[in-house]
């Protein structure tokens, strides 16, 4: 059968696409959304709009442990990278002696699109969708440390648990997501453009509709600890208390309409001091700049200095 090379032709058909093939050490195009930190300058800006517009926002306890990605697709990665297929012999090894075995990883396949046909019977049922878990997967120590700093076992959370912490939806773009995902992000950070130019990749962090799922699916995931207006969160201090005391090693809190994702973390102490305590100051400057304008704002500016000054005076 002739092709017609000539795109003026009235008989031109362009030559479909390959379909992408997913391969070790390629970039996956649905990376986690950025979560900015109360001590990053760049994103101040941002920090300041969140405690003036004072929203609703859930928390959840920020686990120590190695990002794993699991696609409905078959394809498991890194935050960045494809690191295998679902397929026999599969085994990945971690740090400090950690590995996910073949009958682990192929559980976690499973369960995987067990959620993906539940997500499609009860929102998607006419849509295409493709579903990715993101997670950490527990050592026995930390990423720094062969202590279980965070008294993670007493938490029930052993070496080897995969923890959900959100899950990702990547949809046609004339398809809206249902109200039960009013806390999903849009994710613009993209790799592969070409293949999602028609779509949307929305990052969902726990909520409690995706916690109910997440159970009647038997996927481990984080729970929700807390949900609050923004200013209360941080007015409690009972996070910034566990963070100084190790009980925890961080908090991830989501907007619940989806104004984006901040996290509470100590500042690792391997900083240069001097760079260190500028930026603060520029930092608490412009934070307590917003207290002028809205006074109730007083308590958090303290928390908050308290929290970023944590292990980096």
């Amino acid at each position: 059968m002739e092709r017609f090379t000539d795109p003026t032709h009235p008989c031109f058909e362009p030559k479909p696409k390959p379909e992408m093939k997913k391969s070790p050490r390629q970039n996956h195009p649905y990376r986690w959304p950025k979560t900015i930190g109360f001590h990053t300058q760049n994103d101040v800006d941002q920090l300041v709009k969140h405690l003036e517009e004072d929203n609703l926002w859930y928390v959840t306890e920020k686990l120590d442990g190695c990002v794993l990605i699991i696609s409905s697709e078959d394809w498991l990665a890194s935050p960045s990278r494809i690191i295998g297929e679902r397929g026999a012999g599969m085994v990945l090894e971690f740090y400090q002696g950690v590995s996910l075995k073949e009958d682990k990883i192929e559980t976690l396949f499973k369960n995987t699109h067990t959620l993906k046909d539940k997500l499609k019977l009860a929102h998607f049922k006419d849509d295409e969708l493709k579903l990715m878990l993101y997670g950490k997967v527990i050592l026995k120590g930390t990423v720094s440390s062969r202590k279980d700093l965070y008294n993670y076992r007493e938490k029930n959370i052993y070496p080897g648990d995969f923890i959900c912490f959100g899950i990702g939806l990547v949809l046609p773009k004339n398809v809206q997501l249902p109200s039960e995902f009013s806390n999903a992000v849009l994710n613009n950070r993209r790799e592969d453009l070409d293949e999602i130019a028609e779509q949307n990749c929305f990052a969902v962090p726990m909520n409690p509709y995706l916690c109910k799922l997440l159970a009647c699916c038997a996927i481990d995931h984080n729970r929700i600890c807390m949900s609050q207006k923004l200013n209360s969160i941080l007015d409690d201090g009972k996070l910034i208390q566990d963070i100084n005391k190790k009980k925890s090693g961080g908090y991830v809190l989501s907007a619940q309409a989806g104004e984006g994702l901040l996290k509470l973390i100590p500042i690792p102490n391997i900083l240069c001091v001097h760079d260190h305590r500028e930026r603060l100051e520029k930092v608490i400057e412009l934070l307590k700049a917003v207290n002028h304008s809205t006074p109730k704002n007083a308590q958090i500016i303290n928390k908050t200095t308290a929290l970023i000054s944590a292990d980096g005076s």
